[in-house]
């Protein structure tokens, strides 16, 4: 299983400068001027993970080392923002 820990983080990273972009563009879109942080809140999530089996493989005699087969994780967050406006 892939450690989470770092991938949740970037995504929380990523979410913000997303958040932080939007407001900028919103405000200069409406002539006011962005005060400060009032709220930050987020959630997150992620999916199960994955594998993919073969079959045929399952089927056969296991072979003395067994491989790992790769999966995968899906992550989601969503981040609030609540900025005043000056």
């Amino acid at each position: 299983m892939a450690d989470k820990t770092a991938a949740l983080s970037q995504a929380r990273l990523a979410a913000v400068a997303d958040a932080s972009k939007q407001a900028n563009e919103l405000t200069k879109a409406t002539n006011v001027t962005l005060g400060d942080v009032q709220t930050i809140s987020y959630y997150d999530s992620t999916a199960p993970v994955t594998v993919q089996y073969d079959r045929a493989a399952l089927a056969a005699p296991a072979p003395a080392s067994v491989p790992v087969q790769a999966g995968s994780m899906q992550i989601y967050t969503t981040v609030t923002i609540v900025y005043g406006l000056k």
